[in-house]
């Protein structure tokens, strides 16, 4: 198996552990709040991704003692943005909304992050990106009106559904400022202090407001994110990021059927023409940067 059918088979598990994660986070918040299941996240993530990064390094400790003054800033907007804010209002979007829904919304990524990366990083905005992104912002219309009668009606969405779009443009965000730390930093040492540092922002918040909870559910939602995350960067190393993308696409389908499976919850025929629409926006955005 080439290094490209590799990055395929990878970025399928991903996409799978990432549905299992949304429809796990959906059924989780009939017993916690969406502020437990973001600390959950960070701290068993973090324990996940730094037990990998260590055995894989031969346990070595990661290099960060010559950090700069920059980078400090960076790894805490990454913490901030990546790890509490944007996981923050995704979990409270997701308390409101369809786990289906919230997996294909999130998926506008690609736009944000397009034109973000224009922005602060001078990178150029091609037709291709204008025309993937209205193809992106109208199918997230037609998925947050599930049905035809709501969308001839305006009833477009919920406060849910715009939760977990706001979060979509802080992750994006993240990923402007992770690209600036690539450049010094490896992505398992990304990942590993940005959650670190979430970790130690909500444990202290939870145990002040007798929050803390613990259960093994909780637990694999965080090792099932942390192992996403691993699983993602591999895929980065053998594949284009425009064909990482795609593969990502699989994401919203696996989570219709395990949503479907295990929580009872269907998929309109409106949100399966929205979710075509939205692989052909990122396809365009895609192929526009091939």
């Amino acid at each position: 198996m080439d290094r490209k059918h590799q990055g395929i088979a990878i970025m399928l598990v991903a996409s799978v552990i990432w549905a299992s994660m949304v429809v796990l986070a959906k059924a989780l918040l009939s017993s916690y709040n969406y502020l437990q299941l973001t600390a959950a996240e960070a701290v068993f993530g973090f324990l996940a991704v730094f037990s990998i990064f260590l055995f894989r390094e031969g346990f070595k400790i990661p290099r960060l003692a010559g950090i700069k003054g920059k980078d400090v800033k960076r790894f805490l907007l990454v913490a901030l943005m990546g790890a509490i804010i944007a996981p923050l209002l995704f979990f409270f979007g997701l308390s409101m909304t369809y786990a289906v829904n919230a997996a294909l919304i999130a998926h506008m990524q690609p736009l944000f992050i397009a034109f973000m990366g224009a922005y602060f990083l001078r990178e150029r905005i091609t037709r291709a990106d204008i025309a993937g992104g209205l193809l992106l912002t109208f199918s997230v219309v037609i998925i947050s009106s599930r049905t035809i009668e709501n969308l001839t009606s305006l009833r477009i969405g919920n406060l849910g559904d715009l939760a977990v779009l706001i979060s979509t443009i802080f992750w994006a965000c993240t990923a402007i400022v992770g690209k600036l730390l690539s450049r010094s930093f490896t992505s398992a040492e990304i990942v590993s202090v940005r959650m670190l540092l979430a970790s130690l922002f909500f444990i202290p918040l939870l145990a002040f407001t007798g929050q803390l909870a613990f259960s093994p559910l909780l637990a694999l939602l965080g090792i099932v994110t942390g192992c996403g995350y691993i699983l993602y960067y591999e895929g980065l190393k053998r594949m284009k990021t425009a064909e990482v993308g795609m593969v990502e696409l699989s994401t919203p389908f696996f989570a219709a059927i395990i949503a479907l499976a295990f929580i009872g919850e269907a998929v309109t025929e409106l949100q399966i023409a929205g979710g075509l629409l939205m692989a052909a926006g990122i396809y365009v955005m895609a192929m526009g940067r091939d």
